[in-house]
């Protein structure tokens, strides 16, 4: 759900698939953001260069990040974003990564995917894999995505070791005014719902 209006518009950018399922690509790309891509491109920056302004964790395996939130008992926020989106940057630079810096002590564990990624996660089922190889759901970071029905970038989900979330997600920017205070309470949450389900075991 988009956060809540206070003065503002939500900023995000739009990510749209045919069935639900397998996205398609791109639906919204500001001129902008193609005229900065083709500048950076023209002038011949790394691709290595590019990759460093992320600054999070990218999994390998979505499963395994899983496992290690069962055993851990952290909260896996993950940010969900698109190539050239200025407001995903945004909550990187502002955001996620100071939070990443203290995510041992504020009990999460911060992590990207990014919506256009149809890599395979290391350990993708195949029709000859065992049983408790990935299920395709998690198949790669774009069908990730879509089996959590997000479309728009950026949008931070919080989520449990079983893979449901476990708060109300954070859609689109507005300023870092309220940001932070959405995504402090967002992670209390989260952790508080996460104690309670390990509790009842």
């Amino acid at each position: 759900m988009p956060l809540p209006s206070i003065g503002g518009t939500v900023r995000a950018t739009h990510l749209s698939w045919t069935d639900g399922r397998t996205m398609r690509g791109l639906q919204l790309i500001g001129a902008c953001l193609l005229a900065t891509t083709l500048t950076s491109m023209t002038a011949g920056t790394p691709a290595n260069a590019a990759g460093a302004t992320h600054a999070l964790e990218r999994p390998a395996s979505h499963d395994a990040l899983l496992q290690a939130s069962a055993r851990q008992g952290f909260v896996v926020v993950a940010l969900f974003t698109l190539p050239g989106c200025p407001f995903c940057e945004t909550i990187r630079r502002e955001q996620l990564r100071h939070l990443a810096r203290e995510q041992a002590e504020r009990g999460v564990r911060v992590v990207e995917y990014d919506l256009t990624d149809h890599k395979p996660f290391a350990g993708t089922r195949t029709g000859a894999d065992p049983p408790d190889a990935q299920p395709a759901s998690h198949a790669t970071p774009a069908a990730l995505a879509a089996a959590l029905g997000i479309r728009l970038a950026p949008t931070v989900v919080f989520l449990g070791p079983d893979g449901r979330e476990l708060a109300e997600r954070l859609v689109g920017y507005q300023s870092s005014d309220f940001y932070g205070a959405y995504l402090d309470q967002r992670i209390a949450q989260a952790r508080s719902r996460l104690a309670e389900r390990t509790a009842h075991r």
